[in-house]
């Protein structure tokens, strides 16, 4: 299943919705209140949106605007300052509650954490996007992902704990 199927399969899960829902709205704007739901959730799920407003102008940026987003929203999510969060573009360890908690944020948002597994497959897809064809980066990738196949926790934050000392190899 792909990024997009697991979010639009999220989104029909947590608004009650039936997959003719997203059928319409990938033809034709959604009109009905659950069709405008699912859509709501997706493109916040995919940090667009913050459920008030769409913001195109993240919708189409690259990954750096996408990437500053997601780490704000999670950032005001988990009531991390900004040196919390710094830690997650430098890989280092989270140490505090909190921390462990933003990680967790960071992983559900992009996908590769459902907040009880480490998703292997979502992990390659955006390894791939960001390596865009260097084989070495997507080499690196893979030998990561296959490392870290099976981390799974009941906690969230625990798991995101996991799931980066796993990448890093700890």
């Amino acid at each position: 299943m792909t990024p997009n199927a697991k979010l639009a399969q999220a989104c029909l899960e947590q608004e009650g919705a039936f997959e003719a829902d997203v059928e319409v709205m990938i033809l034709k704007t959604p009109e009905t209140f659950t069709q405008k739901r699912v859509h709501t959730c997706m493109f916040e799920r995919l940090g667009t949106s913050d459920g008030e407003w769409f913001h195109k102008e993240d919708f189409v940026a690259n990954g750096e605007k996408s990437m500053k987003q997601v780490k704000q929203a999670c950032m005001e999510q988990e009531g991390v300052s900004q040196a919390d969060a710094d830690l997650f573009n430098k890989m280092e360890k989270p140490v505090t509650r909190p921390q462990k908690c933003f990680y967790a944020c960071m992983f559900e948002r992009f996908g590769t954490s459902d907040g009880h597994r480490f998703d292997t497959e979502v992990f390659m897809e955006n390894s791939e996007k960001v390596a865009q064809n260097d084989q070495r980066m997507i080499s690196l990738a893979r030998e990561m992902a296959e490392r870290c196949d099976g981390v799974e926790n009941e906690d969230r934050c625990e798991l995101a704990a996991e799931i980066l000392d796993c990448l890093r190899g700890d």
